[in-house]
C-alpha cells in the first residue's frame, strides 16, 4: 500500500436510470359574449361576466422506482474532492498544514455477470474514474458488484489503478445500503466484518481480516519479498479490550553474518486501559527483541518501552454505525443538481465511526444521499475526519513514535460531493423493463449504488494513509531497535 491518497482504490459512483418525462398544461381561457337580439325585437340585456382564466396544472415530481439499472445502463458522474491536513504538536511542529484538490468524473456501465464471491448473478457497476488535480491526473478502474431484494446489498468490490496495484474486498456480510422500499424512520446498521487482499506491481503484498467487533489482524509485507534477506513484513493486531500488538519481522537468511534462516522480531505490545494509584488510565507499551534460528533460546520477556495517558473515549468501542432513512429534504445548492432533478430527495445518511488502537487513529465518517424517484441518488456528500494520536515519522523530540499530546498530533479532513450528470440511452421505457418472456414488467431496484462507491472511495484514501503510518512505523521502530532502516 503505498501510493497517494487518490490512486488506491475503489472510487466511483453510479446511478439509477428511466428519463423523466416532463408534461406540460394547457390553461384555455374562456370568455361569454353579449348577444343582440331578432330584428323588429329586443332581448335581454346580458352584460360580460369575467371568467377566472385557469390554473395551469404545474408539472410533476420526478416518478418511477427509486433506483431502477438494469444490465448495459450508463451513468455519468462529477464532483469534486478537497483535502486537509493540520498538525498540533506539543513542540513546535516540523510539517506545515497541506491542502489539496481534485474534479472528479466517473463513466459508469451496469454489467450482469456471475458472483465472483459465490453463487447467482449479480450487477457490476464498473467504473471508469479520473480525478484532476492541478498536476496530475489519477485514474483507475472499479468493480462493484451487488445484489438486491428486501435491502441493496454490497458483496465487495475490486480495483486497480493506473500503475498496475490491485485491491479486492469481500464483505462477511453483505453490506445493506438501502432498504427496499425506501421508509421515512427506517434504521438499520451494518458489521465492518470483511477481508481485504493487495497486490503491488513491485511485489509487495498486503491482507488484513476484520470481525464484527471491529478487532483485526493485518499482514503488510512493506519491503522486500519471501523469506531471504531483505525483507521486513509487519503484523499488526487489535483485540476487544483495545490491547494489541505490533510485530516487525526481518527476515535475515542469506545475508552476509547471519545464520541460515535467521529471524528478528521486533514486538510491541500495547495493553488495554489500566488504572494507576490516582485513577487515571494509561496505556502501556513493552517491547522484546527476538532473534531466533533454529537451536535458538526462547524469546526474553517483554520489557517496558513506553507509556502513555488514555487517548479515546471509555467504554471503548471499536465500530459503531448508524444508517437512517430522513425522508424527502431539499438538495443543498452545493450539489449543483440539474433542474430536471426536482428541488428535493429523500436523504439517505450514514455515520459510521472506528477506533484503532494499534495505529492510535479515530475515524468518523458522515455520508449523505440524496435519492430522487426515476432517477436514484443525484447527489452524495460525504465528510471524514481522522484524528491521529501517535507520531509515526520521528517528527516530535518527544518519544518517538509511540507519542500522545493533548489531543490529535494530526487531523486530516476530507470532503468530497458527487452529483449525477447524465444517463444513458437505456432498453426500457417508464413503464419498466419486460421480463426474459416478454410478459410482465420487471424494474431493478438496484439502489444506491453511488452511495456505496463513494463511501468506498473514502474508505480507499483512509485505507492509503493507513499503509503510509505501518511503513512509517516500521521504519521508526527498526531504527530504534537495531538502529537499521528498510533501505
Amino acid at each position: 500500500m503505498k501510493h497517494t491518497l487518490e490512486t488506491l482504490t475503489a472510487r466511483s459512483l453510479m446511478n439509477a436510470k428511466y428519463r423523466l418525462i416532463a408534461i406540460g398544461a394547457m390553461a384555455f381561457g374562456l370568455a361569454a359574449c353579449g348577444g343582440g337580439g331578432a330584428s323588429g325585437g329586443s332581448g335581454p340585456n346580458i352584460p360580460n361576466v369575467p371568467v377566472t382564466p385557469a390554473v395551469p396544472t404545474p408539472t410533476p415530481a420526478p416518478s418511477g422506482p427509486p433506483h431502477p439499472a438494469a444490465g448495459g445502463d450508463t451513468f455519468t458522474f462529477n464532483g469534486t474532492l478537497a483535502r486537509s491536513d493540520a498538525y498540533t504538536y506539543p513542540v513546535a511542529s516540523p510539517l506545515p498544514p497541506t491542502a489539496a484538490s481534485a474534479t472528479i468524473k466517473q463513466n459508469v456501465t451496469v454489467i450482469t455477470t456471475p458472483n465472483p464471491f459465490g453463487a447467482g448473478q449479480v450487477q457490476d457497476f464498473q467504473t471508469l474514474e479520473s480525478d484532476v488535480y492541478p498536476a496530475q491526473t489519477l485514474s483507475s478502474k472499479n468493480d462493484f458488484y451487488y445484489q438486491s431484494g428486501s435491502a441493496f446489498q454490497l458483496l465487495g468490490y475490486s480495483s486497480v489503478d493506473d500503475v498496475g496495484d490491485a485491491t479486492t474486498v469481500q464483505y462477511a456480510t453483505p453490506q445493506v445500503v438501502d432498504q427496499l422500499p425506501e421508509t421515512t424512520g427506517a434504521s438499520w446498521t451494518n458489521s465492518p466484518a470483511a477481508s481485504m487482499t493487495q497486490t503491488f506491481i513491485d511485489g509487495e503484498t498486503a491482507s488484513r481480516t476484520t470481525a464484527a467487533d471491529g478487532t483485526y489482524t493485518d499482514t503488510e509485507q512493506i519491503y522486500g519479498t519471501g523469506t531471504d534477506y531483505p525483507s521486513v513484513k509487519a503484523i499488526l493486531s487489535e483485540n476487544a479490550d483495545g490491547s494489541g500488538e505490533v510485530q516487525i519481522v526481518r527476515y535475515e537468511n542469506g545475508r552476509t553474518g547471519f545464520q541460515a534462516n535467521e529471524t528478528i522480531y521486533d514486538n510491541y505490545f500495547i495493553s488495554p486501559p489500566s488504572a494507576q494509584s490516582s485513577n487515571a488510565q494509561f496505556l502501556y507499551v513493552t517491547y522484546q527483541l527476538a532473534d531466533l534460528f533454529y537451536g535458538a533460546p526462547s524469546p526474553p520477556p517483554a520489557a517496558p518501552f513506553a507509556s502513555m495517558p488514555i487517548w479515546y473515549k471509555t467504554p471503548l468501542a471499536l465500530y459503531s454505525e448508524s444508517d437512517n432513512d430522513l425522508g424527502p429534504q431539499t438538495i443543498p445548492a452545493a450539489c449543483n443538481a440539474p433542474a430536471a432533478f426536482g428541488t428535493q430527495g429523500r436523504e439517505i445518511q450514514q455515520q459510521l465511526k472506528s477506533t484503532d488502537t494499534v495505529l492510535g487513529t479515530v475515524t468518523s465518517t458522515t455520508t449523505t444521499a440524496y435519492v430522487v424517484d426515476g432517477f436514484g441518488p443525484v447527489c452524495v456528500q460525504l465528510a471524514s475526519t481522522v484524528n491521529t494520536y501517535f507520531d509515526y515519522s520521528m517528527d516530535t523530540t518527544i518519544t518517538p513514535v509511540f507519542y500522545q499530546g493533548s489531543g490529535a498530533l494530526q487531523t486530516t479532513t476530507i470532503a468530497q460531493t458527487l452529483t449525477l450528470a447524465s444517463q444513458g440511452a437505456y432498453p426500457q421505457s417508464a413503464a419498466g423493463r419486460k421480463s426474459a418472456g416478454g410478459q410482465s414488467p420487471t424494474l431493478h431496484p438496484v439502489s444506491t449504488a453511488e452511495i456505496a462507491i463513494a463511501r468506498l472511495r473514502m474508505v480507499a484514501a483512509i485505507e492509503t494513509d493507513r499503509a503510509k503510518r505501518i511503513r512509517a512505523l516500521a521504519k521508526n521502530l527498526l531504527n530504534r531497535s537495531a538502529a537499521k532502516g528498510v533501505r
